[in-house]
């Protein structure tokens, strides 16, 4: 489980499985490296996609959205993942 459904789901005393919240911990062990899929018929598009994405990452405007949505920058673990 990932760590925000795990807080929204376990920690929140509202969640569904709250009951479980003293049973059972959440361990960031790994990150997976994604890449978005484009069809091929509209490259241009996905040459626009990639031309957006890489003036953001140079803003580290994601680093700052994860920081903001899941408290922490998560980006900072795919430069240790191997796949």
């Amino acid at each position: 489980m990932i760590e925000g459904p795990f807080k929204q789901q376990v920690l929140a005393k509202n969640g569904p499985y709250h009951n479980l919240a003293n049973d059972v911990v959440f361990n960031q062990f790994a990150v997976i490296k994604t890449w978005p899929l484009f069809n091929k018929k509209e490259q241009s598009f996905a040459d626009d996609y990639d031309k957006a994405m890489k003036k953001l990452k140079e803003e580290k405007i994601p680093n700052e959205l994860s920081k903001k949505f899941y408290g922490k920058d998560l980006f900072q673990y795919l430069n240790s993942a191997k796949r």
